[in-house]
């Protein structure tokens, strides 16, 4: 027997957002999920399939006049959100 298993890598940019406390959310409802939280957009969100999800992300550059936002360094996030 042979079993194979593939894995497919994929990059898509994207804005991102930094909120303090987040409760309530679309997935969770009132239960906190901790601090490395997302919420996902439409293309992502597909009535709510993501939720509990973990993506990791990276800051490629800034958008809101931070002259030096970005560390190099990936992050894990769980998707707990949708943002339409």
């Amino acid at each position: 027997m042979v079993v194979c298993l593939v894995s497919f890598a994929s990059a898509k940019p994207g804005i991102a957002t930094f909120y303090t406390k987040y409760i309530p959310s679309a997935c969770f409802k009132n239960k906190d999920q901790g601090k490395m939280i997302a919420a996902a957009g439409d293309a992502l969100w597909k009535n709510g399939a993501v939720c509990g999800k973990k993506f990791t992300v990276k800051c490629t550059g800034p958008r809101n006049g931070v002259p030096h936002p970005c560390t190099g360094k990936s992050v894990t996030v769980k998707i707990v959100d949708h943002c339409p």
